[in-house]
């Protein structure tokens, strides 16, 4: 997942809502088969804030919504301001 990717955060016995990635949280580490150490969680943007969430719950989801699915998404951004802030958090990184 790259920044600005919005992903399904799904949960047990909740429904699942859509999250922007925003990076991974590099100290939430796990050993894979091979003893090496594995990223476990990322900081994803859901519910108005950024949380590090297990990367077990995270589904990455087609980029393109409509509107209704939009308006969950960060309290409602429009579709404008949601490409505006994808293109900042781009930036931020270089």
């Amino acid at each position: 997942m790259k920044v600005g990717d919005l992903v399904l955060v799904t949960f047990p016995d909740e429904s699942p809502l859509v999250g922007i990635f925003l990076r991974d949280d590099v100290r939430a580490t796990g050993i894979d088969k091979d003893g090496y150490p594995v990223v476990t969680r990322a900081y994803v943007l859901w519910d108005g804030e950024a949380c590090s969430t297990p990367l077990e719950q995270l589904e990455p989801i087609c980029p393109v919504l409509s509107d209704e699915q939009l308006e969950n998404v960060v309290g409602g951004l429009s579709a404008e301001r949601l490409d505006q802030w994808r293109a900042e958090k781009l930036n931020e990184s270089r």
